[in-house]
């Protein structure tokens, strides 16, 4: 095979007309490759550059394809299928995953049950989902030979990169009320002269139907505010004053269970807001607090305010459509 490899790579070199792939080096666009002819013969140019047309990239009136004059050392033969043959992705190695029109550098962080993988991009800091046709595995051009890039030990820490967290996140100011907030880890933030861990996120969405999904919000948050998955039993079934959270619009919101209902439904008091409504037990989990290194206990009633207040007005639809979250940590 690597004798197959080596000899399709001698023969893979470039010439007027032929299809080639260029590297952008403007910012946000570095480790990009995007496909393009060669309009000019390399052994006639003396210069050291050379004019291409791009296949994906057009001028500003979206319908002449882009043209530039492009330094030969940005220029390479296309990636050979051969090297995509047969390859089994998983955690850990660096790929091409083909984005915006154009194949951008990036390293799988985690393998998902779809057959998806989360693959994160260094420059800008990013984290996105790509099935496997649209993945191949990363090789550089080195002396007129392919050299594939070797995998990536990843780090095991419990909030590395592509790790499904939690975050606290205040929903009224007024009543300093909070909820937990689905999030994923990008990268760890350093800043000079900050002693405290930080990490930017982008928050996910909730859905009892479907998987997690980012949904494009970044902050960046310091280590207290985040926490790993709690837990979830499915088929719990909860008793009267169970301190619980349930499914709101943007995350999880804490509650005492007021009432046991039929059909494995619970009415559920907000303290904060003095207001309760009624949530199907799949909408619903225990309240717990993490005490770090894989260890969780039962939220106890110290944690919620007024929790002995009686619910005064009668159960209705959840009202999640009314939360509004403060953004002011956003950063995109």
């Amino acid at each position: 095979m690597k004798n197959n490899l080596k000899k399709k790579g001698k023969l893979l070199s470039i010439a007027k007309d032929c299809e080639v792939e260029v590297s952008l080096q403007e910012d946000g666009f570095k480790g990009s490759w995007f496909r393009a002819i060669l309009e000019q013969n390399p052994t006639r140019v003396k210069g050291k550059k050379l004019r291409v047309c791009y296949k994906t990239l057009f001028n500003v009136d979206g319908v002449n394809p882009l043209k530039e004059t492009i330094e030969r050392c940005f220029i390479r033969p296309v990636l050979p299928e051969c090297l995509n043959e047969g390859v089994v992705f998983k955690e850990g190695p660096v790929v091409d995953a083909y984005f915006n029109n154009g194949w951008w550098t990036g390293l799988i962080v985690v393998e998902r049950p779809d057959d998806s993988f989360l693959v994160y991009f260094n420059d800008p800091p990013d984290i996105m989902r790509f099935i496997r046709s649209q993945l191949r595995p990363h090789a550089d051009w080195i002396g007129s030979k392919w050299v594939k890039s070797k995998n990536m030990v990843l780090s095991q820490h419990i909030f590395r990169t592509g790790k499904l967290v939690e975050m606290t996140r205040e929903i009224s100011k007024s009543e300093k009320e909070k909820i937990w907030v689905r999030a994923l880890v990008i990268t760890e933030v350093r800043k000079q002269g900050d002693d405290r861990r930080k990490f930017l996120i982008k928050r996910c969405t909730i859905s009892q139907n479907s998987s997690d999904e980012a949904e494009g919000k970044y902050l960046i948050v310091d280590i207290c505010k985040i926490r790993p998955s709690p837990p979830r039993d499915l088929c719990a079934e909860y008793s009267l004053n169970d301190y619980v959270e349930v499914v709101v619009t943007h995350g999880w919101r804490k509650g005492r269970v007021t009432e046991i209902l039929l059909e494995n439904k619970y009415k559920v008091y907000f303290a904060a807001t003095k207001e309760d409504a009624v949530f199907n037990y799949t909408e619903i989990r225990l309240s717990m607090e993490w005490l770090g290194g894989g260890n969780w206990i039962r939220a106890h009633e110290r944690e919620f305010e007024n929790n002995a207040a009686t619910p005064v007005r009668p159960a209705q639809e959840s009202p999640s459509n009314t939360l509004v979250l403060e953004s002011d940590e956003d950063i995109r």
